[in-house]
């Protein structure tokens, strides 16, 4: 019995409950119906548009004079005067004289060489006065030698056919007609000779005219002046200083023509670099057989340089002067540029300056310019489509600096985001601001009322 007793206890207990939650259930209002909205993010961009581009090949190098010469003594000898302003650093104009060594023994051999000209040309006119004179003898001689002949020919005939005389006669006679003979040809012989020795003279008038050249090169020499404009990068010289030839006491350096030489990529290189003005473009950016690095450059080719430090005050035009250096290693090409440092025409590059080269190169055909930061390590680019985030893959056909040249299957009106969002999912609400476009910042693109701006990281 209290067995039945507690049961039925239990189950009017459990009814009650039922009915005491059904109660409670009656009295309870549903939840009003809450209104959701999507989010929308606030982003910047800009509209693309397809254009034919100038592709700029930007490189980095560091100015250096074109003209360094080191400036050696060509004497040895005893320093004697040198420039008041001699040192490191001083700028000497073109022609004044930087030092001088004793010429003493310089002069002294010139005057000897003179000496020696005056005493040869003399010489050569003596020995034509005596060819004057025994031409003069010569004629005499010869007289004499036919009176001789006749003489003895005479006294011999009246020997042999009148036995008048004697032998002793004749043979004087004959000794006289012979030495006659002997005297002619002696002058002859002299005649002969002469002009050898006027040759020879007027060859040693030539040494001796040599000699003095010499010494006045060496005369010459002996004082050494600027050859252009310099400025004196190095000195070790000092006046009473005794020099040798060969030995480098100066550096000058020419500042009025500056070089810079820096490296691009090869590859960059040969797709956009205007190797020649017949083929300025190249339609597809697939470049040119290239059959010689190191071919003569058109001579009108400018490229801005800027030094890095101040670029808005410190900007020059130069020109492309030559390809330097090609390294496979590398796989860099080195080209130069120069500018001419005129005076009073702004600010001089000088040298050890670190600069920025901007070289106008072929043109990139089709191409859309989008900034860097829209252009993800993936080779994607996220567009505002429709309202909507859309990720779409790109062909990037140049990279520079701050721009990069990309193509891609885009349609009319695609907008490139440029802020870049931190966790980018395909799809989501977008709000865009067109930079330029609209000064309003209104769009049409994502202006849902019903939607909540997002913050979204840039």
């Amino acid at each position: 019995m209290l067995t039945i007793a507690r049961l039925v206890v239990g189950l009017l207990l459990i009814a009650l409950g039922i009915a005491g939650y059904q109660a409670l259930s009656s009295m309870k209002k549903p939840p009003d119906a809450a209104d959701t909205k999507e989010l929308v993010y606030p982003v910047q961009g800009f509209r693309l548009k397809a254009d034919d581009l100038t592709v700029t090949l930007k490189g980095y190098g560091t100015a250096r004079s074109r003209t360094r010469v080191a400036i050696s003594s060509e004497l040895a000898g005893l320093v004697t005067w040198i420039h008041p302003r001699l040192e490191a650093g001083e700028v000497i104009p073109e022609g004044e004289t930087l030092f001088k060594v004793d010429h003493r023994t310089y002069s002294l051999r010139r005057a000897q060489a003179e000496a020696d000209i005056e005493r040869l040309v003399a010489q050569i006119e003596r020995i034509t006065r005596q060819q004057e004179n025994d031409n003069r003898r010569l004629e005499l001689s010869r007289r004499t030698c036919a009176l001789a002949k006749s003489e003895y020919e005479r006294i011999k005939n009246l020997f042999e056919k009148d036995a008048v005389g004697s032998l002793s006669g004749v043979e004087l006679a004959e000794k006289a007609f012979i030495q006659a003979q002997d005297q002619v040809t002696a002058l002859e012989n002299a005649l002969v000779l002469y002009p050898v020795q006027i040759q020879e003279t007027g060859a040693a008038i030539k040494a001796a005219e040599v000699a003095r050249d010499a010494a006045d090169l060496d005369l010459e020499r002996s004082e050494v002046k600027a050859p252009f404009t310099a400025r004196l990068e190095t000195v070790s010289l000092e006046k009473n200083q005794v020099v040798s030839p060969g030995q480098t006491i100066l550096t000058i350096v020419d500042d009025a023509v500056m070089e810079v030489p820096v490296s691009l990529d090869s590859r960059e290189m040969s797709l956009w670099f205007p190797f020649s003005k017949a083929d300025p473009s190249v339609p597809d950016g697939s470049g040119t057989e290239m059959k010689n690095w190191f071919a003569p450059l058109p001579g009108d080719m400018e490229v801005r340089i800027t030094w890095l430090d101040n670029p808005e005050a410190f900007s020059w035009t130069g020109r492309l002067v030559r390809v330097e250096r090609f390294s496979a290693q590398t796989a860099t090409t080195t080209v130069v540029a120069e500018v001419a440092n005129l005076s009073g025409n702004g600010p001089a590059l000088a040298e050890g300056m670190f600069c920025c080269i901007e070289i106008p190169g072929r043109t990139a055909h089709d191409v859309y310019a989008v900034p860097a930061v829209a252009v993800s390590h993936e080779k994607t680019v996220h567009l505002a489509r429709n309202d909507r985030l859309r990720t779409q893959p790109v062909e990037v056909v140049h990279k520079m600096r701050d721009y990069f040249f990309i193509r891609g299957d885009f349609e009319e009106n695609d907008i490139v985001i440029t802020t870049r969002l931190e966790t980018p999912t395909e799809g989501i609400l977008l709000k865009v601001t067109l930079p330029g476009e609209d000064p309003s910042g209104k769009s049409g693109i994502g202006d849902d009322p019903s939607a909540e701006p997002a913050e979204q990281g840039s």
